[in-house]
């Protein structure tokens, strides 16, 4: 590597987590990098709103990790973030109205520190329990990657003898929150990596990680005063409109009608923006015609996953009725109800102030589009059928907020048209974010693996060691 190439930066296109993974790796280990973001804050899809009425941000859908995202708590780490995450041992079930379950796994190697779990998880018969005791160690020895993609869980579910009650109170809990997606739509890969990694492999593997904290404050204000620090030159509202191409090499940005020099890319966006960034390069000068075949079915690959949608229900109460730090429910409309941001202790003491709480519906292609009413009658109606404390609670005001394009859906074949990270290494460019390769769902987990993978394969390239303590990255947690 000459020295006019050591000083032109790393560009790192995209400010969500993956973008601001790769900046951290990349400046840790000593090279110039510049962070581009089209929008006016950083943290991508993990992003807050500011409500006037209460002057508090909220965010758009509450997002939670798992004590086994290594590389979420890496990045908590890294921006100094520890305190402003709580982190709770109990999940709290609810299936019949003012009767929480409370459940944590045992002090016992895995996987039989869950077996008490399992043997108070509600709405399960004994029969129940033992076929999904049976079903998830079979999953855990099932080792054939290809049929696991192309075969949907559900099916596999059914033919190892899970009922309709157990797919709705114990499996779709489970894999319906943490794939962002509905149970008959998600493969058997998907919801192996779920209960595997976050349940069986680990004792602890399944304890929540909640942000006390809004994820503006986080992954925005707090993450670029660190990234800044760490000697990146983040620059907000710079939308990318084009590479520019030199003898078969992605050399820079057309950023604002101004070329942009570069030593290396990487491209750090969602796969359904990435087709506006890329899909120009075929014919530009210097653009490698011996790639122009998997470029285009790269291209193709990445149009066609299929997007699944979130909706986040907010709501605003004279007092507090949730006497839990969230709740879980089992075979209704709504999925998960966190209180917050400040938590019901908070909450409670704050008699003056509004009392706030979410409910996350995932995969929420049912709900009528548009029609805010109608999901805010019915939620509140289940509300009110599993937690009557809630019937004497004032609602102040409601928000119903729904992104179309959430997660990507781990529908079948969809795990092929995952870019690895490398695919165009060759011409100077590398790729991150959830949708890549890592062998993750849609996930934070995912995205910052995605970017610290993308960064790392491109230091090696560079023959510069990576500084920022990981191990063993490629395609699986570290």
């Amino acid at each position: 590597m000459n020295t006019s190439q050591r000083l032109q930066p790393i560009a790192v296109v995209g400010g969500g987590l993956a973008g601001i993974a790769a900046s951290l790796t990349l400046a840790d280990a000593g090279h110039p990098v510049v962070l581009l973001e089209a929008r006016r804050r950083l943290g991508g899809r993990a992003g807050s709103f500011f409500d006037e009425s209460t002057q508090q941000s909220f965010d758009y859908c509450q997002h939670v990790g798992m004590e086994c995202c290594h590389h979420l708590r890496w990045l908590i780490e890294r921006l100094g973030q520890r305190p402003k995450w709580r982190v709770e041992d109990r999940l709290w079930f609810f299936s019949q109205p003012n009767r929480p379950v409370s459940l944590k796994a045992a002090p016992l190697p895995p996987p039989l520190h869950l077996a008490g779990m399992l043997w108070k998880w509600p709405s399960l018969r004994w029969q129940d329990r033992l076929a999904i005791a049976l079903a998830s160690l079979r999953l855990w020895s099932f080792h054939d990657p290809i049929r696991a993609d192309s075969m949907l869980a559900i099916d596999w579910l059914k033919a190892n003898h899970q009922t309709s009650r157990s797919l709705t109170a114990f499996w779709e809990p489970i894999l319906v929150s943490a794939l962002g997606e509905q149970l008959p739509r998600v493969t058997l890969a998907a919801a192996r990596k779920v209960l595997v990694d976050g349940f069986l492999k680990q004792r602890l593997g399944y304890r929540l990680w909640i942000p006390q904290v809004p994820l503006a404050e986080l992954f925005d204000e707090e993450a670029q005063t660190i990234l800044r620090r760490a000697g990146v030159d983040v620059r907000l509202q710079t939308p990318v409109q084009s590479l520019l191409w030199d003898e078969g090499l992605a050399t820079g940005l057309q950023i604002q009608d101004q070329p942009l020099e570069v030593n290396a890319i990487v491209l750090a966006v969602p796969w359904h923006a990435i087709g506006r960034i890329l899909s120009d390069s075929p014919g530009q000068p210097g653009f490698p015609d011996a790639i122009a075949p998997s470029w285009e079915q790269g291209m193709q690959a990445a149009s066609s996953l299929q997007s699944s949608p979130i909706t986040g229900i907010h709501l605003w109460f004279d007092r507090p009725w949730l006497n839990a730090p969230h709740a879980i429910l089992i075979g209704g409309l709504c999925q998960w109800i966190f209180p917050g941001p400040l938590g019901p202790s908070a909450a409670s003491n704050q008699q003056q102030s509004p009392w706030y709480a979410q409910v996350v519906i995932s995969g929420s292609r049912q709900l009528p589009k548009g029609d805010s009413q109608w999901i805010l009658k019915e939620v509140m109606e289940e509300i009110h059928r599993m937690f009557p404390d809630a019937r004497a609670a004032q609602l102040l005001k409601a928000r119903v907020v729904t992104d179309p394009q959430a997660v990507f859906s781990m529908q079948p074949g969809h795990q092929s048209m995952r870019w690895k990270s490398d695919r165009f290494a060759s011409q100077r460019l590398w790729v991150a974010g959830d949708w890549t390769d890592t062998g993750w769902p849609a996930t934070m987990e995912g995205a910052i693996l995605s970017g610290r993978q993308a960064a790392r394969q491109l230091l090696q390239s560079l023959g510069t060691p990576s500084n920022d303590g990981s191990t063993g990255l490629g395609n699986a947690t570290a």
